[in-house]
């Protein structure tokens, strides 16, 4: 379904997550069922293919949406596109477009150009006037008929006209492969989320907390820690899948802003406050579990989870970086650069519009595990 979907529907990323997500949740209810066996493929590698995959599409997307500052210029392209190989509709659009041009403030073409343009059009311009179309159709939805028809008509004669056109995917073949023959998901402690809507049925079930419209719901898989590593804890040997169905949106934006703005003030800085970090950490750990708001001030009080308090520790012993005490005490200053790559980590993992985002900082996901292990899907495997 999804090599059919890439082949018909083109750069429909939203489809393409909404295919991923059935899919991922079909073989999460399946492993919650199933006992585990030493028999069977671990069940672990077939889920971290799912979230690779999504990691992958949402990459692409922000690709699609935002302009490449470091493309190439000048660099050569496939071939024009001849104009009567696509719909009616579209060549009309691109002429009108090209005329306006000279009268919107942007480069004029010559009487010569717009008559080469009724024959043939740019590549490049032809896939920017497709991407356009994309855009318009997911900002509203797909909820236009006509455009969604039009969109979906351009990307077929589009792959029909252009090799390079129809070679190009949001999602190559490599990742899915993965799905279908799972690979050992690795150990090197990368954190994958996944953003999605909450499951209307399972939030009638309790009253407590904000409504469902309020929220998000999050599914993080964390990879295990090296083995190799002689203070690894033996439950950070094994893979990590947890969903927080009740995340609440307003609390996660607030906390993304926060990190945004202590992230511009650590820049010009070599040191920070350990205690000031310590408390955004907290913040993080109440609004990725989903703790009622308002309860210990929005962060998780200390010494209410050993273990958090304990992964907490670590970390910040290895965000001192130079400036941690010689005696091994608790830091009181952390190293300025290296807490700007965890806020950065915080502030990709923390954004819902993104739909799927992947971090690699073993410390940091070591401090997720403990927070996320309460929403465990998979215990004891």
């Amino acid at each position: 379904m999804i090599r059919l979907s890439m082949r018909e529907g083109g750069s429909d990323y939203r489809q393409q997550l909404e295919l991923l997500r059935e899919g991922l949740e079909e073989v999460l209810r399946v492993e919650v069922l199933l006992p585990a066996s030493e028999d069977k493929p671990s069940a672990f590698d077939r889920i971290y293919a799912f979230f690779s995959c999504f990691a992958a599409v949402a990459s692409c997307r922000k690709a699609l949406l935002f302009s490449d500052k470091e493309a190439v210029k000048g660099a050569p392209g496939p071939p024009p596109i001849d104009i009567d190989k696509l719909p009616a509709r579209v060549g009309l659009d691109m002429q009108r477009h090209l005329q306006r041009q000279a009268v919107e403030g942007a480069l004029g073409y010559s009487a010569a150009a717009m008559q080469a343009a009724q024959k043939q059009l740019l590549f490049r311009s032809v896939v920017r006037h497709a991407i356009a179309l994309r855009r318009e159709c997911d900002l509203f939805g797909s909820l236009f008929q006509p455009e969604r028809l039009i969109c979906d008509q351009f990307h077929v004669t589009l792959a029909l006209a252009s090799e390079a056109y129809a070679k190009a995917r949001i999602l190559d073949a490599a990742p899915l492969k993965t799905i279908e023959t799972p690979t050992e998901a690795p150990s090197e402690g990368d954190v994958l989320i996944i953003w999605t809507r909450p499951d209307l049925t399972a939030a009638g079930k309790s009253s407590a907390g904000p409504p469902p419209s309020e929220c998000s719901s999050l599914l993080a898989f964390v990879c295990a820690s090296a083995k190799a590593e002689e203070d690894v804890d033996p439950a950070e040997s094994r893979h990590l899948v947890a969903r927080s169905p009740d995340v609440h949106l307003a609390s996660l934006r607030r906390l993304a802003d926060i990190l945004a703005t202590d992230l511009q003030h650590c820049r010009p800085a070599t040191a920070v406050a350990a205690a000031h970090v310590e408390q955004r950490l907290r913040e993080v750990a109440c609004t990725l579990r989903g703790s009622a708001a308002g309860s210990s001030g929005g962060a998780e009080a200390k010494g209410g989870d050993e273990r958090l308090d304990a992964s907490l520790a670590q970390l910040l012993m290895h965000l001192a970086g130079e400036q941690a005490d010689p005696d091994g005490g608790p830091p009181k200053l952390l190293e300025s650069q290296l807490v700007q790559a965890a806020i950065q980590a915080m502030i990709r993992l923390l954004d819902p519009s993104v739909g799927a985002a992947k971090v690699s900082h073993p410390q940091l996901a070591r401090f997720l595990r403990s927070v996320l292990t309460v929403r465990d899907l998979l215990p004891g495997r």
